[in-house]
């Protein structure tokens, strides 16, 4: 479900990992016959990004630190879902480098939703680089 929202300053690439991880991770952790939505709007001068599913949650005690480095929710161990626990901190250090904010609500056996958050503003020929992200190489020349 995607609505208009303003054009705004940010980088193509990094923006579309953290499209691409979320919903990479959706449908990882969503069984078959499962559900993945993915909405955007405009609220209050920010574009809202969601990414939901009806997968297997996130227990209470791991969502605090499902942006940490490494990190691995128990439940995605016991079942065997690849990945080294990179992505997430990475979603967060892009988004945030973006001046946005990720948070993520979840209820074991029911789903979990990532609401990433980005200020809207017009793009301007002046606009300067964003930072670099964590993992990128080094911009510009020499």
């Amino acid at each position: 479900r995607i609505e208009p929202v303003l054009e705004m300053v940010g980088d193509r690439d990094r923006l579309a990992q953290v499209l691409d991880n979320l919903i990479s991770n959706a449908l990882k952790f969503t069984p078959a016959g499962g559900r993945v939505e993915v909405r955007l709007r405009a609220v209050d001068g920010e574009a809202l990004l969601e990414v939901a599913d009806t997968g297997v949650g996130i227990p209470a005690e791991d969502r605090a630190r499902v942006f940490d480095r490494f990190f691995r929710a128990a439940n995605a161990t016991a079942r065997a879902v690849p990945g080294v626990g990179l992505g997430l901190m990475i979603v967060h250090a892009i988004v945030v480098a973006h001046g946005g904010a990720i948070a993520v609500d979840s209820e074991v056996g029911a789903g979990t939703t990532f609401r990433v958050r980005l200020p809207l503003r017009a793009v301007r020929a002046d606009d300067a680089e964003l930072p670099v992200a964590y993992g990128d190489p080094p911009r510009g020349g020499g």
